[in-house]
């Protein structure tokens, strides 16, 4: 790392604040002092409920600086679950920029004060590549997220992959709609930065379209990071322009639409990276970048990782037969329910099961098809929503859409779509007659949607992603009023 070389260059851009890597390091100390005064010792877990901020940064930093284990939680969570995460995180100390009944926690701005001049300097705890760094929380999915801890090497691993890949480096500011208390915005906003020599445009706010355009423009970005939703209302909401300014443009954290793929490729050409990975391995793995892509894929594997496709039976699917996605690597670590639990790391050949369904050509290009547990059986046909909901979004009549399985008070399973229209004034019967036209165009009879309803908002999860669990749920107690 360089950080003395760039002790005077911005690494960090905040409203109208900027930070250098010496103020990165000042900070840092400051804040571990200060957690030394308050208790926090070596090996403890140090939980942060903080936004994007200068604040996040030097605790997290602060945290690593004394061997503690900063674990990252999402502020804006409901308190209810903000009460489950603090007590699965055994922390020693919470760190909270919003309040917490019932919790005690110090607020990010008393870390910063500074120390009386006859105070002891903090030195640098002795850590090894192997020793557990930090903690991030699942997107909890199937339940209560879990905690995923990374070693002090990882982040080397995973930004050397993909960073040094893109050749992100000095030069390169990046905006990010993930969040850095989740481990895709942990490596865009904060690793990346801090190893690569390049900076990173902190919004305490959720980013918005507009905030992120005016963000781009304001700083020059040169790269910007987020979900398919993120950029499906970047063009919806007329921001599409701004795109083109940008040197990299990485999508991420589920299944892109093709349909908007092309659109973005409008704006964009071969500066649209999709890209694949997950917490557990700490950030993508897996890009389809400039120099070689392919249309609707990932992309291929960066080294030191690999992948497979497997059959039921475990046996490796042959090239560009779907199965279920297995990865490898060195920075691949298994969820846990409480942060004392021991956490299970994958050597560097064995096999992790992503959960994804996934096929990978004679080439290497991985294309990913959905979740392994989002597939819908209909007419005792296996059915993945994102294939649907991409040629859905190939209308212009429609503004976003998911797929589900809606059991009828028959106990007939029907696909129904639930569609955010273009034109809010949209007649549902009409729509759904556009709807099975066009799908029956582009796919089997049994992918058709029976049945359209129309909505102002699809359920998104923190992370950006359809929340299905939350659509699934709906479904059900639907279902329950109508038996």
């Amino acid at each position: 790392m360089d950080a003395f070389r760039w002790r005077e260059r911005v690494v960090f851009h905040e409203g109208d604040a900027a930070y250098t890597f010496a103020e990165v390091f000042e900070g840092s100390n400051t804040v571990a002092a200060n957690l030394v005064d308050a208790g926090v010792r070596g090996g403890d877990r140090l939980l942060m409920a903080l936004p994007d901020s200068w604040e996040f940064v030097v605790t997290f930093l602060g945290a690593l600086r004394i061997g503690a284990v900063p674990i990252p939680m999402n502020p804006e969570i409901h308190a209810d679950e903000r009460a489950q995460l603090v007590a699965r995180s055994s922390a020693r100390l919470v760190v909270s920029s919003v309040a917490m009944p019932g919790q005690a926690c110090v607020d990010p701005t008393a870390l910063l004060a500074p120390r009386s001049r006859g105070a002891a300097a903090t030195g640098i705890a002795h850590r090894t590549h192997d020793e557990i760094a930090y903690g991030v929380f699942s997107s909890g999915t199937t339940g209560l997220p879990k905690i995923i801890f990374h070693s002090h090497g990882d982040p080397v691993v995973f930004t050397s992959a993909f960073a040094s890949h893109l050749g992100i480096g000095p030069g390169d500011t990046s905006v990010s709609a993930a969040r850095m208390c989740f481990a895709a915005g942990l490596g865009n906003s904060f690793f990346f930065p801090l190893l690569r020599g390049s900076a990173a445009v902190l919004s305490r706010p959720r980013l918005t379209p507009e905030r992120a355009a005016s963000l781009i423009g304001k700083h020059a970005a040169t790269m910007l990071y987020g979900p398919p939703s993120f950029y499906g209302h970047i063009l919806a909401d007329g921001f599409g322009d701004r795109l083109c300014a940008l040197r990299l443009a990485a999508c991420g954290g589920a299944v892109l639409p093709l349909v908007l793929e092309q659109r973005l490729r409008a704006y964009l050409d071969d500066r649209l990276v999709n890209i694949f990975g997950s917490s557990e391995i700490g950030h993508a793995m897996v890009v389809n970048g400039p120099g070689y892509q392919q249309e609707g894929a990932s992309g291929r594997v960066l080294p030191p990782y690999d992948a497979r496709v497997v059959d039921d039976a475990g046996s490796v699917a042959p090239p560009g037969v779907e199965g279920k996605l297995q990865v490898s690597g060195t920075t691949i670590t298994l969820g846990v329910e409480r942060a004392d639990a021991s956490p299970v790391r994958f050597g560097a050949t064995e096999w992790y099961g992503t959960g994804d369904a996934a096929t990978i050509d004679a080439e290497g290009f991985v294309r990913i098809s959905g979740r392994l547990d989002d597939l819908e059986i209909v007419g005792a046909q296996n059915v993945h929503p994102a294939e649907i909901e991409s040629v859905l979004l190939g209308l212009d009549e429609i503004r976003n859409a998911v797929v589900y399985s809606s059991v009828q008070p028959d106990g007939q399973p029907l696909l129904k779509a639930l569609i955010v229209p273009a034109d809010r004034r949209a007649d549902e019967g009409d729509l759904l007659g556009l709807v099975q036209a066009h799908v029956g165009k582009h796919l089997s009879w049994y992918k058709v949607p029976q049945i359209v309803e129309l909505t102002d908002e699809i359920p998104l999860t923190a992370f950006g992603k359809i929340d299905r669990k939350a659509i699934r749920k709906r479904a059900h107690q639907a279902s329950l009023k109508t038996a």
